[in-house]
């Protein structure tokens, strides 16, 4: 996917689509427990109110924004930018021994399943602060973005 591309459709779809936020908030979740050295996944799923529908002419966005710590990220699956994506999205990475932390940022347009005129955007950080444990058995963390609901910041 060209980065261009992606742009240009955003762009074309700025004049009827609301602007995403420039400052996204973000969802911090309590301390995980992995073993170091051990790939585990974020296992991201999507909650949208009933009667609505991601936007098919927009991309859905996932990317790993920041890590600290000794986390190691594949670039080549850190991110995201799916046209249609099939659920759940299984997001590796593998967390060394001590504290460290993942950023997750999502992003996404979603609509009434019969007008695609009244979309809403939907942008948020979500940080997963981790500790290793060699005996820890948790390898996947499941992450429901919820845009039905309020998030809680």
């Amino acid at each position: 996917m060209n980065i261009l591309t992606l742009f240009l459709s955003w762009a074309i779809a700025a004049s009827v689509l609301p602007k995403m936020p420039q400052a996204p908030p973000q969802t911090s979740f309590p301390l995980i427990t992995l073993a170091p050295d051990k790939e585990a996944d974020i296992v991201l799923d999507l909650k949208l109110p009933a009667g609505w529908r991601l936007n098919p002419e927009q991309w859905f966005i996932y990317r790993i924004a920041e890590t600290s710590g000794q986390i190691k990220v594949d670039m080549k699956k850190r991110k995201g930018y799916l046209l249609k994506p099939r659920f759940p999205i299984k997001i590796p990475f593998t967390p060394g021994t001590g504290s460290s932390a993942v950023k997750l940022q999502v992003a996404f347009y979603y609509c009434p399943k019969d007008n695609l005129d009244d979309c809403k955007s939907f942008s948020r950080y979500y940080l997963f602060p981790v500790t290793s444990d060699p005996q820890a058995k948790t390898k996947k963390i499941p992450l429901l973005v919820d845009a039905s609901a309020p998030e809680k910041d």
